[in-house]
């Protein structure tokens, strides 16, 4: 080899070393909700929003010039598969999990996180028992507290309403356990009445027709649904097989354009909280809802929402983040946070609160409660 080939192939060695040298591992994060069964739809809308977020970091240049990368994962609602599902994290040395979505699968990997320095970083789950504890979860969204003083107030006060019967999914009991005690506990609070309170099982059993008929007869004013959207679809359709007209109001986990389709002509008039604002006119609002509908063809929830948020508190929060400050630290030192529709602001322990607004299903649309 002559001595020109030589320095050039040495020159071409070095030129491939320094490239390679110079290219950075991706950062890798756990994606873990539901997303298959009836609680798919709110794990498909948060992996959605996660997604999103995830492009747009990286158009951005990532996080310190890292690309981002999401191991996607559905745990069935299923225990056992989250704790597979966690030890497959764990073995890929992924440190932070978006997910779970669910109050009973958040209370399930919690003691698998704390045991093993893993940050959850739940975008929806809202049971009261994760308030004020210094553990290794980061919630995104409100807590039953505040949620059911929303219901009770607008029962009481805006519908005048003041007996209410309560079907709950015990099926995820971590959520609707805390999110009926809270409920009675305030809406006694104002003069409002539990006439009686039952639950239902949409796995055990489809047809709820004597659960529904307790309800008519016990001189209930008004029914109360705490499940998910597919559950909470099925049981007014059966409802109004046997009364057209009883009022119905619905927890905010059902308030999901799902709820609507499978609801059909017999969901309307139900009254749900949103969880995050639909109608909001703002520009953030209306980019983002626009870069997902054509992104996804569908119309972004609260859980789209609230994980998009949450892969942008923890984004900002390691880019902002400095050597000494754990990752825990690092999102909830380096806040308040510019979410899509309201500033976020996280406290010691890892919990915030969100705005809400009524809706009422009115010709096949969720629609404003002015």
């Amino acid at each position: 080899m002559t001595r020109r080939l030589r320095a050039a192939a040495l020159a071409g060695f070095y030129f491939i070393f320094l490239i390679s040298c110079s290219e950075k591992e991706p950062y890798v994060f756990g994606f873990v909700s539901s997303l298959s069964g009836p609680n798919s739809d709110l794990g498909a809308a948060g992996r959605n929003g996660v997604l999103l977020a995830v492009e747009e970091y990286n158009d951005k240049g990532g996080i310190h010039g890292r690309q981002i990368e999401i191991v996607i994962k559905d745990h069935q609602m299923d225990s056992a598969q989250l704790s597979h599902i966690s030890g497959v994290f764990a073995d890929a040395g992924i440190e932070i999990v978006i997910g779970p979505f669910t109050s009973e699968m958040t209370k399930a990997i919690l003691p698998i996180a704390d045991a093993g320095d893993l940050i959850i970083l739940s975008p929806t789950a809202s049971s009261k028992e994760f308030l004020n504890l210094d553990d290794n979860l980061i919630r995104l969204n409100s807590s039953t507290l505040e949620n059911t003083q929303y219901y009770a107030d607008f029962l009481i006060k805006e519908a005048a309403l003041m007996s209410c019967a309560v079907l709950y999914d015990n099926q995820n009991e971590s959520f609707t356990k805390s999110w009926l005690n809270d409920f009675t506990r305030n809406y006694e609070k104002l003069g409002g009445r539990i006439v009686i309170a039952k639950y239902f099982n949409a796995q055990l059993d489809t047809d709820f027709t004597p659960e529904l008929e307790s309800v008519l007869n016990s001189g209930a004013e008004t029914l109360l649904i705490i499940g998910n959207s597919i559950d909470s679809a099925t049981l007014i359709q059966q409802l109004r097989h046997i009364d057209h007209t009883f009022p119905v109001t619905v927890s905010e986990w059902a308030g999901t354009k799902q709820f609507i389709e499978l609801g059909g002509k017999a969901v309307e008039g139900a009254i749900v909280l949103q969880s995050f604002n639909p109608f909001d006119e703002s520009e953030s609002y209306r980019q983002f809802y626009n870069r997902y509908l054509e992104r996804f063809q569908s119309e972004p929830t609260f859980a789209a929402i609230m994980s998009h948020d949450a892969c942008h508190v923890l984004f900002q929060a390691l880019n902002l983040r400095i050597d000494e400050q754990t990752i825990k630290t690092a999102i909830i030192e380096n806040g308040p946070y510019e979410g899509i529709q309201e500033t976020i602001v996280i406290n010691s322990f890892g919990d915030t609160k969100r705005k809400a607004v009524f809706s009422v299903v009115k010709n096949g649309q969720f629609r404003k409660i002015e």
